[in-house]
């Protein structure tokens, strides 16, 4: 409209350039310029929450709930008193999608491993100091798997006080998956960090988007006006 309406004055009122009219021209050029910029980028910085901060942080919380419900079939196994076999076979599934790794040597021992802990460390999204806690999770957990075979070892020993007694209170494997734990929370923190990041990126320069829209429609209606009163002026009996 601008562009027709400096063309309507060039041609009927032999005006070359009308000043205001211009200004108003290239300051919505700008601003239109700018809108396709900030949807662009926004475009890109969701694409990295959904790609890659969004698929670690499920993954890690995937881990937290698979490690408790594997802390569970352990406390199980052992109120079972002999007849947990299904509650040892549920621990070593979850254990598995966790980190698929030598149970026995603990998944630290492995030079390569599959399961969550495994993507996580894997995703780009982590920082440095969340993956360091994510690695020391792991170690912590490769601890837990070991200790564990030695509690089931005693149980099955007929050694049951010395087995609860490592499970529970402040025994070896109720520290070490308390590290684990701890770990992890330092990670998911970091996680969540990167994906909190990843969207506010994507949207503070749109954020302020409807008061700028507004400002530069009354900048240029004022423009617009100044550019043509003074021809309407010519007119004017």
């Amino acid at each position: 409209v601008l562009v027709l309406t400096q063309r309507f004055l060039t041609r009927r009122m032999k005006r070359m350039i009308n000043p205001p009219l211009l200004g108003a021209s290239v300051m919505l050029a700008l601003f239109l310029g700018w809108i396709t910029f900030a949807f662009l980028t926004e475009n890109n910085q969701l694409g990295t929450a959904r790609q890659e901060a969004f698929p670690v942080l499920h993954t890690l919380w995937q881990a937290r709930a698979t490690a408790f419900d594997a802390r569970t079939d352990q406390s199980h196994y052992l109120i079972a008193r002999g007849s947990g076999q299904r509650y040892e076979d549920s621990f070593k599934e979850k254990t598995k999608r966790l980190a698929d790794g030598p149970v026995d040597g603990g998944i630290t021992a492995a030079p390569r491993f599959k399961g969550y802990l495994a993507d996580g460390l894997a995703s780009p999204a982590l920082s440095d100091e969340g993956r360091r806690s994510l690695t020391a999770a792991t170690a912590a957990y490769g601890r837990y798997i070991q200790i564990d075979g030695h509690i089931r070892q005693l149980d099955k020993s007929g050694e049951r006080p010395r087995a609860i007694a490592l499970a529970t209170g402040s025994g070896e494997s109720a520290v070490a998956f308390a590290e684990f734990n701890v770990a992890l929370d330092r990670t998911l923190s970091d996680a969540q960090g990167a994906f909190d990041s990843a969207i506010d990126k994507a949207s503070w320069r749109i954020a302020y988007l409807e008061f700028i829209t507004l400002a530069m429609a009354i900048l240029t209606v004022v423009l617009a006006w100044i550019g043509i009163s003074p021809r309407l002026a010519e007119y004017r009996i």
